[in-house]
């Protein structure tokens, strides 16, 4: 991963890329893919929430940064 920003579907190299690896391909709009992202992201920040919840006993976290 390269840490692309979602703009880069609007860029017209990318587009011609994707475009001759696969003529078919449809690209989105950048709003799309990030309200397509933030969708899934809520989706499972709300499964791992209830699965968290049933988890019987505690649970400790550690970060080391």
């Amino acid at each position: 991963m390269d840490d692309q920003s979602f703009v880069v579907v609007e860029n017209i190299f990318f587009q011609t890329m994707i475009k001759r690896l696969n003529f078919e391909a449809k690209i989105c709009s950048t709003d799309t893919m990030h309200n397509n992202i933030m969708k899934v992201y809520n989706e499972e920040k709300i499964n791992i929430k209830k699965q968290l919840q049933e988890v019987p006993g505690k649970i400790s976290f550690t970060l080391d940064c």
